[in-house]
């Protein structure tokens, strides 16, 4: 019983003399109040500091990802619908640069076919031209809200320029033969626009309402006595991209 009391009363000294530890303060810092000065490099009220291997938005990695796309448009007007495609390469991670070349029908207002009895076929009355506007553009365009916005959802402006091609064959001819007796005109013209892209993998989908204007003085006659002098206006554009 003697040795057991003795025991006891060593354990009891030994934990007394023992020095504190206090959460955030490695034991023998040289205090043991929380009030103390912390451990250099350690904060006193927290024992580890987590920092991520790699920057949770890496704006680089994100800008590097968009070089050197490519893809096709789909347009639609009250002319019609229309095809093109584009080549995109990235100067930063807002500004592009781009060409882009498409094709689309031009009229001046909706043109119905009525039934000839003369030629028993079916004739849009009074109609001259079948005209087709081949703008080939070169532009800029600038990524908006970035820094707002989630990286899959880039909205943005743009603006291009160049000459354009077109087309007119003439109306008294089927459509295939008709191309025998093309005559082709060339004028200049550009759009401005506002659009967004969706997604960050293959394929990248994408919305832009564009302008356009493409003057041609002289004019040309899809439909008889009515020339159109400006073959551009407003074009819904759907774009498919890859990267």
């Amino acid at each position: 019983m003697k040795i057991f009391l003795a025991l006891l009363v060593l354990l009891i000294a030994i934990g007394a003399n023992a020095p504190a530890q206090v959460t955030g303060i490695p034991a023998g810092s040289g205090t043991g109040h929380p009030s103390g000065p912390s451990h250099p490099g350690i904060p006193g009220d927290t024992l580890f500091i987590f920092q991520p291997a790699r920057p949770l938005i890496d704006s680089q990695s994100v800008a590097n990802r968009w070089d050197d796309a490519y893809g096709f448009d789909l347009l639609f007007s009250n002319s019609g619908f229309g095809a093109g495609g584009f080549y995109q390469h990235n100067y930063t991670d807002k500004l592009s640069g781009f060409i882009n070349l498409s094709a689309t029908g031009s009229r001046k207002s909706d043109e119905f076919e009525q039934y000839d009895a003369a030629l028993q076929d079916y004739r849009v009355p009074g109609k001259v031209n079948r005209l087709f506007a081949f703008p080939l553009t070169v532009g800029l365009r600038y990524r908006m809200l970035d820094e707002v916005l989630v990286d899959n959802f880039r909205p943005y402006a743009n603006i291009g320029v160049g000459p354009t091609m077109i087309v007119a064959l003439p109306y008294d001819y089927s459509f295939f033969r008709s191309f025998g007796h093309a005559q082709t005109y060339f004028t200049a013209g550009g759009f401005v626009g506002i659009g967004a892209e969706v997604g960050g993998r293959k394929p990248v989908l994408g919305v832009n309402l564009r302008y356009f204007y493409i003057p041609f003085k002289r004019g040309l006659e899809s439909v008889k006595g009515d020339p159109i002098t400006d073959f551009g206006g407003l074009f819904l554009t759907m774009n498919v991209g890859f990267h």
